[in-house]
C-alpha cells in the first residue's frame, strides 16, 4: 500500500469516527428529550423549562445541519425530488471552471509567486542540502542510480539506436576531407614529417623480423616467392637486404626514398585541402564506410561494450566515475560558493525558469478545471467530502450545541413572558 493510500484510509477512517460521534449525540438529546418529557416535574421550574428546552431544540439544530451537509454531497434519504441537494455533484462543471479561475486571479499572480521564490532562494538551499549530503555521498549515489537505471539492459535497444544514429549523423554532417587534412597537418613541418616516416619504417622493420623465420620455413617448404626449386636458399639473404635497407633509409635523414615519401605525405595534405578530386574522394570514401554494414556492426557492439564497461563501474563498490561525479558536485559548490558570476547566471536561470512556468499558468488552470471536469459526479462528491467531510461533522456538533442552547435560552424567556 502506497503512502497516498495510507492517507486516503486515514481519512475513510476519520470521516467515519465523526459521523458516529455526530449520530451519537443526536441518539443521547432524542432519548433524554423523551425521558424528560415522562419523567420531569411538571411543575414551572425555570431549570427544569431550560433543560426540556435545550434537548428539543438541539434534536431540531442537529437534524438541521444534518440535512445542510448531507445536501451538499448527495440527497438526504435518497429523495432527489427535494430542492437544492446533491449540489456539489450537480455543479461539478461549475465548480472546476471557477476554481481554475479562482487560482488563475488569485494565487497566480506573476509578481506574488516571482517575490515568493525569491524569497526561497532554491539554488541557494539547493547547493547547502548538496554539499552537505554529499558527505554520505547521497546526491551522487542518486546520480549513479539514474545513470545506472539509463544504461539497464531494458534499454539497450533505445540506447544503441539513439547512439548510433547520432554517431552516423555527426560523421555524415563532417568533411572527411578537411578533417583527415587538420589531423595530418600536424605533420606538416619537416621534423614531423621525418618522425612519421621513421616509426612507420620502424614498424615495418619490427614486422619483417618478426616474421622472418616463419617465411624463410615456409619459402622452404612450399617454394613460397618460386624459391622452391632453388629450397628457399637465397630467401635469408634476400630478407636480410631489406632489413639492412629500412635500417639505412632510417639512419639517412637525406635518403632518397625518405625524401620521396615526405614529399608525397606534403602532396597529400594539399591536395586534401585544395584537390576537389582528392576531397571528393576521401568524401565518398565516407559515404560507403557508413552504408557498410560491417562497419555499422562495429559501432554497436563498440556501443554495448563501452555501456556494459560503464555499468561495471558504477556498480563497483570503488567507482571510479562514482568517485568523480562526487568530486565534480563538491568542485560544483565550491565554485558556486566563490564565483559571483555562476551564482548570478544560477538564479537568473531559475528566474528565466519561473517566468516560463508562469508564461503557461492559463494552461495550469485549465488543465484543473479539466480534470475536475472529468471527475464523475460521485468521484468528486467523494474526494471533498473526504478532504472536508470531518470538518463538517463539527458543523453539526456546534449545530446541536447551539441550537439547544437558545432553544433552553427561547423557553426560559417565554416561561418569564407568561
Amino acid at each position: 500500500m502506497t503512502e497516498f493510500d495510507h492517507i486516503r484510509q486515514s481519512k475513510v477512517q476519520d470521516l467515519r469516527r465523526m459521523k458516529l460521534i455526530c449520530a451519537f449525540l443526536l441518539l443521547v438529546c432524542i432519548m433524554t428529550s423523551v425521558a424528560l418529557e415522562y419523567f420531569a416535574p411538571q411543575d414551572k421550574n425555570v431549570i427544569w423549562v431550560f433543560v426540556k428546552g435545550f434537548f428539543e431544540a438541539a434534536i431540531v439544530g442537529a437534524m438541521a445541519d444534518w440535512y445542510a451537509v448531507v445536501a451538499l454531497f448527495k440527497h438526504p434519504l435518497n429523495m432527489s425530488f427535494l430542492p437544492h441537494t446533491a449540489i456539489i455533484p450537480k455543479k461539478k462543471d461549475e465548480i472546476g471552471k471557477n476554481l481554475g479561475k479562482f487560482l488563475l486571479d488569485n494565487f497566480m499572480q506573476d509578481d506574488v509567486i516571482t517575490n515568493k521564490i525569491k524569497g526561497f532562494d532554491p539554488v541557494s538551499k539547493l547547493f547547502d542540502w548538496i554539499e552537505k549530503s554529499e558527505t554520505e555521498y547521497r546526491p551522487s549515489n542518486f546520480i549513479k542510480e539514474v545513470l545506472m537505471k539509463l544504461l539497464d539492459n531494458k534499454n539497450t535497444k533505445y540506447i544503441n539506436e539513439f547512439a548510433r544514429k547520432n554517431i552516423v549523423a555527426l560523421v555524415n554532417a563532417t568533411d572527411a576531407a578537411t578533417i583527415l587534412s587538420k589531423i595530418m597537418s600536424i605533420f606538416d613541418n619537416d621534423s614531423y614529417r621525418n618522425s612519421l616516416v621513421n616509426q612507420a619504417l620502424g614498424h615495418g622493420l619490427n614486422f619483417i623480423l618478426e616474421n622472418k623465420e616463419r617465411w624463410i620455413e615456409q619459402a622452404k617448404a612450399e617454394g613460397t616467392w618460386g624459391t622452391k626449386w632453388i629450397g628457399g636458399k637465397y630467401v635469408d639473404g634476400f630478407i636480410e637486404d631489406v632489413i639492412q635497407k629500412i635500417i639505412d633509409i632510417q639512419s639517412d635523414a637525406n635518403h632518397p626514398i625518405k625524401i620521396e615519401l615526405k614529399d608525397k605525405m606534403r602532396v597529400l595534405i594539399h591536395n586534401l585541402q585544395h584537390d576537389p578530386k582528392t576531397i571528393d574522394t576521401v568524401n565518398r570514401f565516407k559515404i560507403d564506410l557508413l552504408e557498410n554494414e560491417h562497419f555499422l556492426a562495429f559501432i554497436n557492439s563498440s556501443i554495448s561494450e563501452i555501456k556494459d564497461k560503464l555499468l561495471e563501474d558504477l556498480g563497483s563498490k570503488n567507482s571510479f566515475l562514482g568517485e568523480h561525479i562526487h568530486l565534480g558536485l563538491m568542485a560544483l559548490v565550491q565554485k558556486y560558493r566563490t564565483d559571483n558570476e555562476f551564482n548570478t547566471y544560477l538564479n537568473d536561470l531559475v528566474g528565466q525558469l519561473v517566468k516560463w512556468l508562469l508564461s503557461h499558468k492559463k494552461w495550469i488552470a485549465e488543465h484543473l478545471s479539466t480534470q475536475i471536469q472529468s471527475w464523475s459526479p460521485q468521484d468528486m462528491s467523494k474526494t471533498l467530502e473526504l478532504e472536508i467531510g470531518s470538518d463538517l461533522q463539527w458543523i453539526r456538533i456546534s449545530g446541536t450545541l447551539v441550537g439547544g442552547l437558545v432553544g433552553g435560552i427561547f423557553s426560559c424567556v417565554l416561561f418569564f413572558i407568561h
